[in-house]
């Protein structure tokens, strides 16, 4: 019975070393922050659930839009990494009388090998993309499909991280 149990636990050891389990934020050099705020604890799952249900999708035509820049795109699995729901402060802004809640998601960026963009380049193309194409467009199909002309004091801010270090500075719940 010993043996058995040695050698599965050996089998578990073996597995393991061929393939490693690596972080998220190990996989990637360049990520994306994608923030959407609110002001009242209900949007949460109203805004923030409408953005959710678009992010697969963009990512999809990001990668095929951007395939000249960028291999491919990953969503963490994770379903939200603002801790406790509070915003990291690179999003909050007056607009807010209160303290806003949050939900954050985090996207890890492949870029193409050999690309002729420097950084500042880069961050500044990728940051317009999600701009114009991800946060104006779905804020804006909110507004006409949902809010009808209501106002909410809602926001969906999306920024580039250049690099793996930056991300510590967004204090985000990353699991270890």
């Amino acid at each position: 019975m010993k043996l058995l149990k040695n050698s599965h636990q050996n089998g578990r050891n073996s597995w393991q070393k061929l393939f490693p389990v690596q972080r998220f934020v190990e996989k990637f050099a360049h990520f994306v922050v994608i923030c959407c705020v609110v002001s009242a604890q209900i949007h949460i799952d109203l805004f923030c659930g409408f953005v959710e249900r678009r992010i697969r999708p963009f990512l999809l035509r990001f990668d095929q839009k951007m395939g000249h820049l960028v291999e491919f795109t990953h969503l963490m699995p994770e379903k939200n990494l603002a801790k406790g729901n509070e915003c990291p402060q690179q999003v909050t802004s007056p607009q807010f009388v209160r303290a806003p809640f949050c939900k954050v998601w985090l996207v890890g960026v492949k870029l193409k090998i050999g690309n002729e963009m420097g950084n500042w380049e880069m961050e500044k193309h990728l940051n317009g993309q999600f701009s114009n194409e991800f946060d104006a467009k779905i804020y804006t199909e909110y507004d006409n499909t949902v809010l009808r002309g209501w106002y909410q004091n809602i926001k969906l801010t999306s920024k580039v991280i250049p690099n793996r270090t930056e991300l510590s500075e967004w204090k985000l719940d990353i699991p270890k």
